[in-house]
């Protein structure tokens, strides 16, 4: 994602949104596994007695609740990244363009480009 040379940092926007791309797969991945654990309890609850079967759905929801809450902060992050790399993008753009500007109107060789 970000390298780090001789002070410099270089960021790789491909890399950021590849990372993104895998955050928000694993959130989908756990929202699924959640869904399939759920239903699983719920079908081997069926035989248990009402009190048993009560508490376990009380824990069901807080783990479901609990998971709802990671699911959407994986989600969160992920478009954070997705962010990060569009507007490291950008102002990369932006920022060539200023110093093409400015060596043009400079001229290569005072700014020590030639």
């Amino acid at each position: 994602m970000a390298i780090v040379n001789d002070g410099a940092m270089t960021v790789d926007p491909t890399v950021l949104l590849a990372h993104a791309k895998e955050v928000r797969s694993r959130a989908d991945q756990g929202r699924e596994e959640l869904a399939s654990h759920r239903r699983n309890i719920e079908d081997a609850a069926a035989s248990w007695g009402p009190s048993s079967r009560r508490a376990m759905s009380e824990r069901v929801a807080e783990w479901a609740s609990d998971t709802r809450t990671i699911v959407a902060n994986l989600e969160n992050y992920a478009d954070m990244i997705c962010d990060a790399g569009h507007r490291y993008a950008a102002q990369e753009e932006q920022n060539t363009g200023r110093m093409n500007s400015a060596s043009s109107s400079v001229g290569r060789d005072r700014l020590n480009l030639a």
